[in-house]
């Protein structure tokens, strides 16, 4: 009886010493995801910021360019209405100046529809970063999950393994 007793004793102690060598280790894998997970934002976070930097810069470059579009486009409005003017009283060459302007004119509407598609897919790339922001955040839940469960079994092996002596 003593020898049974004696055995389920270094049993208990054989358990509780693999459950705490188990606990060291999750808690060792823990440490070095969460230094995982915060050498990933502070990764996302220097290229977004960067990223940003870009997209103010070409904002800044791109509404300059629409603002000298828009007053070009103002500009040539009022030439083609001075040449349509115009042309109603001179000869037909002047309607082939105002045309090459109209032509012009469509020229430059074309080109802000390809920029404005171009930062069309730039905000499809933001919305991108978004996701995976997103999906940092469900980690980051499932991390705590993960820490809260750690507890929640730690506690229950305390409470447990006295009851088991």
């Amino acid at each position: 009886m003593r020898q049974d007793k004696g055995q389920v004793e270094k049993l208990m102690n054989t358990v509780s010493a693999l459950i705490a060598i188990t606990f060291k280790q999750l808690d060792g894998k823990i440490v070095i995801l969460c230094d995982q997970l915060d050498g990933e934002r502070r990764r996302r976070r220097e290229y977004v910021n960067r990223f940003m930097v870009n997209v103010e810069r070409e904002k800044r470059n791109y509404d300059e360019t629409v603002n000298n579009l828009y007053t070009q486009s103002k500009k040539i409005k009022y030439e083609v209405k001075d040449f349509r003017n115009d042309a109603e009283n001179k000869i037909p060459k002047k309607e082939r100046a105002v045309h090459s302007e109209a032509k012009a004119s469509e020229t430059n509407n074309t080109a802000l529809k390809a920029h404005f598609q171009a930062d069309n897919d730039r905000i499809d790339h933001l919305e991108s970063f978004r996701d995976m922001i997103s999906q940092d955040c469900r980690w980051e839940d499932e991390l705590s999950n993960s820490k809260r469960n750690l507890v929640q079994k730690e506690m229950c092996r305390k409470f447990l393994l006295p009851h088991w002596r």
